[in-house]
């Protein structure tokens, strides 16, 4: 079976922070995986890796600032029913501005995948 299969989580809140694992169950027998610790930044900045999201809330233009030139940055928006609205992708860039000016108001959730890394976050369109 596939080993690293990417699993996102939605409407997680900072309560819900722990030790997981994910289990596997078929008719016959289950799998259970390694512990994994999940943990939330509560801010739209992480300082370990230095990026920022800003303003949250936003009204027209959603600013990504990875604190460092970026060869390629891969965003997808991401609505409350899981679907994908909106995905971009920046080159060579040192900060993203996206225009969300035309998307309902409301809750998003943000993956940023950027140096073999994928960053989820949310933010709220006024």
């Amino acid at each position: 079976g596939a080993t690293d299969d990417t699993l996102i989580i939605y409407g997680v809140t900072p309560g819900d922070e722990g030790k997981y694992y994910c289990e596997v169950m078929a008719t016959c027998m289950s799998v259970k995986s390694e512990i994994a610790t999940l943990t939330l930044t509560t801010g739209i900045s992480d300082s370990e890796y230095g990026y920022k999201i800003y303003p949250n809330p936003a009204k027209n233009i959603l600013t990504i600032d990875p604190g460092k030139q970026i060869d390629i940055l891969n965003v997808k928006i991401i609505d409350l029913n899981g679907q994908v609205v909106n995905s971009l992708s920046f080159k060579e860039k040192a900060r993203m501005d996206i225009d969300i000016s035309g998307m309902k108001t409301g809750l998003y959730f943000l993956q940023i995948s950027f140096d073999n890394t994928i960053f989820n976050t949310k933010f709220v369109k006024m």
